[in-house]
Order: C-alpha cells, then structure tokens, then sequence
C-alpha cells in the first residue's frame, strides 16, 4: 500500500548533522566523478544527434564553405527506436494475464482475463494515465544515443479546487481530482546520478534527480507542505542562493528560437532528490533504513528527509540501456560508437561539395593595359560582350570537374 503521508525523520541535532554531511558528501563525490560526462560529453552528443556543425560557419577553405553534417546518427537512432516501439505496441496485449486454480464455465474466467488485458493496455496508452508511449519513445530515444537513460515513477496525487458558484456571498469551491496514481516520466541525462561503482539502478547505494524549481514553485511546494512543518522557513532560507539566473533549458530553447526573459522569474533552484539507503541505531536496535531527501546543495540546506514510503522500499527509478559493457551503468551509445563515421562522412562529403562550388568558379586573367577598359563592377554572365584582344583575357577554372 501507498502511506498517504510519508513520515519525516527525527534523528536529533547531532545525528541529523551527521547525515547531512554524508549526503553533501555523497552529492559532490557523484558529481565530481561524472563532470566530463554531464558537463562536456553529453553537450557534444546533443550536437552530434541533432546534426549541428562543429561551427555555425567555416572560414576554410574559404568563408562560407559547407558545413553540412551526414545524419548517420540520427538515422541508425531513429531506424532503432522505430523498431523497438514497434516489438513493444505492435503486439497486444501489452500486459498478458493468465488463469490460475479452476474456474467453473459459469465465472467466464476467459472473459474477465481479456477485460483486464485490455483494461491494461488501454491505461498504458492512455494520456491522461501511464502514457506509456510517448515516455519510451523519450527514453529509448536517449538511451539509443546516450548508452543510457533514466527516468522514474512517483505516486502524484494533485487536486485543484473550482469554483461552482456562490454561497452565503462568499465564492463556492470543490475540489476535482486531477492525478491520482503512478506517473512516470523520462529524466533528462544531465539531471540523473548514480555512484560510479553501480551497475544497475536497484544496487545504486546512491542516486539523486535534479529537480529544477522556480521560487514560485519552491513556495508552493512549502504552502502545500511538502517540506514539512518548517518549510516555508527552510524556502527561505536558500531563496538568496539561487543556482542559476535562467533554466537549465535555455540551451535547448535557443536552438527553437526561445529567449529567456533574464528577469527574477527566470531564477532556478537545483534541488537534489536523493534516493539511499541509511544505518540508524534505534534505541540499541540497528537498522538499515531507505530515505528519500529533496537536498539544496549550495547552501547544504535538507528541505525535507523521509522514510521510503513505497512498498517494500521500492527503487521508483527505471532506466534503458542499449547494451550491457563492462563501463557500468553508463554504456555505449550511438553517438559515442557513431561519432567517428559521422565526421569522416560529412567532412568527405562537404570536401565534394566545396570542390563543386570550385569547379563552378574562375577566375579572369585580363592584360594590365586592357584592364583599364573595365571597372571593378565587370562581370561576366552569358552571352556577354566582352571588350578584349585576343589573348587580352583568360578564364582560369579553380576546381576539378
């Protein structure tokens, strides 16, 4: 079962300080370990996936020459994911069931085995459910490229109150329910860690999700009480230390044409979601509990630390691999196995091309005494006249056919 309010812990001062250290500790240790990977490579496999030149433009062999890229990335990607979401929506029912024990004729066994594969397949589809589709499209997209991915699964229960009309002058509300049960989405790569030693998700013994807040959300979260009693206090006291003056998009939207407005608005918070497991002596009874902390590290602030409240301490997060290496959870993609032939190709290619624009170019060889004849505007289209002697001018081709 789900605890419709998980429980926040209760150490006390100095072991709550203890614990606070180990997670800054484990936070920076992870981050240091994958810089290259979440700060450099993944900005150049982005590039390489969507095709971008090393430079917007090239100065050589002269201004302006090809930079157009060769999607072999793009497309080994896209032709994968294609089948894969094929194997996976093509055949239904996405979940089997099956019959156990005997079922007498007259209980339709068989008929209430189909309704619930298709009640099932109909909720993994479904947009205001699981939306299954569009997430894995998502995930195995990234995970094709990247070597991995992740993403996770919370219980989300939101409701929103409307007004229905008026009541004794005063405004008169219900509430509706908008989500109500496991909502998974996608991680992007940057914003999801786990320790360099794990090999999968469910062995990590620490990983965290990035999540990026505005101070509007920061506060609402705090009026809502997911931070506990103190969270409005807690908000404030890293609303000073914001992590960036944008969004973590900004990169992304630029290439769609979309600006930030560079205003107070546009300021986010990097809080950390951090998932571990824990050794506490309860009263001289050793136990090895699983806490779930939203962490500020900047200003080392916990926002809020609770006991797993899924069942059975259940790993929310879920990942994709495209294959198994010995490198660890992080794997080989497409961009990384790829990113050689891309480069030979497209530099071949616009090698071609700018040999092509050479063929199509000359240059004129006119007599010093016969260049006083024209000015600097002459040029030279069919059928024109062309004031010179013999031998006065010369056409000479720069390329090869």
């Amino acid at each position: 079962m789900i605890i419709t309010d998980p429980i926040e812990l209760e150490f006390g001062p100095e072991a709550e300080a203890d614990r606070n250290r180990y997670v800054y500790d484990n936070i920076t240790a992870v981050k240091r370990s994958l810089r290259e990977l979440v700060e450099n490579k993944i900005i150049d496999w982005r590039k390489l996936k969507e095709g971008k030149p090393e430079s917007e433009k090239k100065t050589f062999p002269w201004r302006g020459a090809s930079t157009l890229v060769v999607q072999v990335i793009a497309s080994n990607i896209e032709t994968l994911l294609a089948q894969v979401m094929a194997a996976i929506y093509e055949v239904q029912p996405l979940w089997s069931a099956s019959l156990t024990g005997e079922w007498p004729d007259s209980e339709k066994g068989d008929e209430q085995r189909t309704a619930v594969e298709e009640f099932m397949s109909l909720m993994g589809v479904e947009k205001d459910e699981l939306d299954l589709y569009r997430v894995e499209s998502i995930l195995f997209e990234a995970a094709i490229g990247y070597g991995f991915n992740a993403g996770k699964i919370p219980w989300v229960d939101e409701n929103s109150s409307y007004c229905i009309g008026m009541q004794d002058g005063k405004p008169a509300f219900t509430e509706k329910e908008l989500i109500r049960g496991p909502r998974p989405e996608v991680i992007p790569f940057e914003d999801f860690a786990v320790n360099k030693n794990a090999t999968t998700l469910d062995n990590a013994r620490f990983k965290y999700h990035v999540v990026h807040l505005t101070r509007h959300e920061l506060e609402e979260r705090a009026w809502l009480g997911r931070y506990g009693k103190n969270g409005q206090k807690k908000i404030d006291s890293i609303l000073q230390s914001p992590d960036r003056q944008s969004t973590v998009e900004s990169a992304k939207d630029e290439q769609t044409g979309i600006r930030e407005s560079q205003t107070e608005i546009d300021r986010t918070w990097d809080i950390y979601e951090c998932h571990y497991p824990y050794f506490v002596d309860f009263g001289g009874s050793k136990r090895r509990i699983n806490i779930i902390e939203s962490y500020h590290l900047q200003t080392k602030t916990s926002l809020r630390a609770i006991y797993n409240w899924y069942p059975g301490n259940q790993n929310i997060f879920f990942g994709a691999r495209l294959g198994y290496t010995d490198r660890g959870i992080y794997g080989l993609g497409f961009c990384e196995i790829l990113k050689m032939s891309q480069q030979e190709l497209s530099a071949s290619h616009n090698r071609y091309a700018d040999n092509g624009t050479l063929a199509n170019t000359n240059v004129f060889r006119i007599d010093p005494d016969a260049a006083t004849r024209v000015d600097a505007n002459f040029s030279i289209y069919p059928s024109a006249a062309l004031p010179f002697k013999k031998d006065e001018f010369e056409a000479i081709a720069l390329g090869r056919v």
